[in-house]
């Protein structure tokens, strides 16, 4: 008689959900991979935003790979950001449909070993013009039609 071997899969659950079968002995059944984080900071290469060296210079730029790279995590380094650096009154920051975007890391601040502390704020300003309210950008923040609200998220 065929001796037969039993292995036991359990699953591999992550912040965003369920993400494959493992083997119990460490052999990858139906693995996916986590979906790549989006990381925002200033000081990062601009390269392609998979990591916090590489990071893009701004949540628009983030928000653009995301949807084009069906990204749904976004992390910004702690530090305003402004919807346009110009005086265009009519950009806002449009958040792509189930992205999440998460705020107040330490990214590349200097003297800061792990970069995904959180040390502060992120924030998304409208104030584009001088200090006063009437050129202030319309809207700051908008989420695009058709985003699901449990995955939608900006912290």
């Amino acid at each position: 008689m065929k001796s037969r071997k039993v292995v036991r899969a359990r699953s591999v659950l992550s912040r965003a959900g369920v993400f494959g079968v493992v083997m119990a002995a460490g052999v990858a059944v139906d693995a996916l991979a986590a979906p790549p984080t989006l990381y925002v900071d200033p000081r990062g290469s601009g390269t392609n935003g998979l990591s916090w060296q590489t990071a893009v210079k701004t949540p628009q730029q983030a928000f653009a790979l995301a949807v084009s790279q069906h990204i749904s995590t976004i992390k910004v380094v702690a530090m305003e950001f402004k919807t346009t650096g110009g005086t265009d009154r009519t950009q806002s920051f449009v958040i792509p449909v189930n992205v999440a975007v998460y705020g107040g890391y330490a990214g590349l601040t200097p003297g800061y070993p792990d970069p995904d502390e959180i040390i502060g704020t992120s924030g998304l300003s409208g104030e584009i013009g001088t200090n006063v309210r009437t050129d202030n950008a319309y809207h700051v923040v908008r989420v695009q039609p058709g985003s699901d609200a449990a995955r939608t998220r900006l912290e």
